[in-house]
């Protein structure tokens, strides 16, 4: 994704003043400290009890079973990872002086945007180097730990979220304060 993309989506009138990519590679969210245990603890049972159906079990409810809970240990425990690093490598986020734009492409395009005076409570989340997430949501903190209240697989890959946010920016703390600056703004 490039900027030019993101200029596709601006109404008359509306100029980008910030525009940058997510973190590439492999991200860890909060949620992690939660989901990673989890996962390993389901892939530590459903793994063996895969093979194990595979090469003792013949009859085919206990081997679809069995494949369906081992793909779902997979998913969880290394999948999410991969999925997540794909789609952000596809993604960009914008801020113009109304509204904050998040673009998603291939394989899960999406396009949504958060007009400023509509704009629900942030939460900035910093790590090293300035980089950082912000999310624009109203929810607790357990809902952010364990996902925001997402539903299928956007609550394990942050990238598929429901609850728009700008994941592993760089400048976090200097985006957040634009945002700020410009939020209830007259336009």
């Amino acid at each position: 994704m490039t900027v030019d993309d993101l200029q596709t989506y601006l109404a008359p009138g509306e100029h980008l003043v910030w525009w940058d990519a997510p973190k590439q590679g492999l991200l860890f969210t909060r949620r992690d400290y939660l989901l990673i245990p989890f996962s390993l603890l389901w892939a530590g049972i459903a793994i063996p009890g895969t093979t194990n159906a595979f090469f003792h079990q013949h009859d085919i409810f206990s081997l679809a079973f069995a494949t369906v809970f081992g793909a779902i240990g997979v998913y969880f425990s290394v999948g999410r990872f991969a999925l997540d690093a794909l789609l952000r490598r596809n993604m960009i986020y914008g801020l113009t002086e109304r509204r904050i734009l998040i673009l998603r492409g291939w394989p899960f395009a999406a396009f949504s945007s958060v007009d400023l005076d509509d704009l629900p409570a942030m939460a900035i989340d910093l790590g090293r180097e300035g980089r950082g997430t912000i999310r624009f949501d109203d929810s607790t903190g357990y809902q952010y730990w364990t996902g925001g209240g997402g539903r299928g697989v956007s609550g394990w890959t942050p990238a598929l979220s429901d609850v728009p946010q700008l994941l592993g920016i760089a400048d976090a703390k200097h985006v957040y304060d634009e945002i700020e600056k410009r939020r209830g703004k007259p336009k």
